[in-house]
């Protein structure tokens, strides 16, 4: 019987924040609204979320000692720097996130191609510059980090490679979430033998208003045993004042009291302990 994902299954909490999450959603008129560089990133719905989830979700992560990874944009770090050093300041560690629609090449459209938002179908040059943009104004904000996860998901041999040309040692963005991910299981072995810390996505309820994704199945028993594992969620869906969250709050609670992941443990020791569990 599948069981709650709060329950029988611990694996690191992480939260992605950025702007705009499925802007492909949006009516056409408020896409519309948001295009181009008139558009104002500092008021961004998306923005105003976080602003309203992060302090409620770093308060649970601290009444818990609960250590997350918090992987932000570098558009997040100018916007939002407050918030950086909030999450820092609570002990938590941020990583760089990168989406291709968020860089400058992509003014006048940002997020609503989705076409040009997978960071794997880009050449290396460019997924060198826009990886290390974003990790510039990580450290700008006074953060330095060893963390990365693409946007999407969105991941390949290649941006691993970038990943160590820019001294990122530990990537989170390879997704072991469905039956289908075991496809996946050779790049996750060769992003190893390069050298690269790799810790999948092993539970993904990006959707976590929507039932479905609050379930676990066999399959990610197995994954978070074999490979260690994330808790991939995002805090503005927190913040969404039209979705009833009271059960996902104490969903995350629940989970939160039976996480092994404590303040002060090294995240480098997920891979070996992230799949304790009942």
């Amino acid at each position: 019987m599948n069981t709650p994902w709060a329950d029988g299954i611990s694996i690191y909490p992480t939260f992605d924040t950025e702007r705009d999450w499925r802007a492909h959603e949006f009516s056409q008129a408020e896409k519309e609204r948001r295009r181009g560089p008139d558009f104002p990133k500092s008021g961004s719905p998306s923005y105003e979320m976080d602003q309203r989830a992060l302090p409620q979700l770093l308060d649970l992560l601290g009444t818990h000692d609960v250590k997350a990874i918090f992987f932000v944009t570098g558009e997040f770090c100018e916007y939002n720097p407050g918030l950086v050093g909030d999450i820092d300041a609570a002990g938590h560690d941020l990583g760089v996130h990168t989406h291709p629609q968020l860089h400058p090449a992509f003014e006048g459209d940002h997020v609503n191609d989705l076409d040009a938002g997978m960071l794997a179908d880009y050449d290396s040059p460019d997924i060198h510059t826009m990886i290390g943009r974003d990790y510039d104004m990580l450290r700008e904000a006074g953060v330095d980090t060893d963390h990365f996860r693409a946007g999407n998901l969105s991941f390949s041999l290649d941006i691993a490679r970038q990943l160590k040309a820019l001294g990122l040692t530990h990537d989170h963005s390879i997704r072991m979430a469905i039956a289908k991910d075991v496809a996946k299981i050779p790049l996750y072995l060769r992003v190893r033998r390069l050298g690269l810390r790799e810790t999948p996505v092993v539970l993904n309820p990006a959707y976590i208003h929507r039932a479905e994704h609050n379930r676990l199945k066999p399959y990610h028993h197995v994954f978070s045993a074999a490979f260690g594992g994330t808790l991939n969620l995002h805090p503005m869906v927190f913040g969404n004042e039209n979705l009833d969250l009271d059960d996902d709050y104490r969903r995350l609670e629940q989970y939160l009291s039976r996480c092994t992941h404590r303040l002060g443990d090294g995240v480098d020791d997920v891979v070996e302990n992230a799949a304790t569990h009942p």
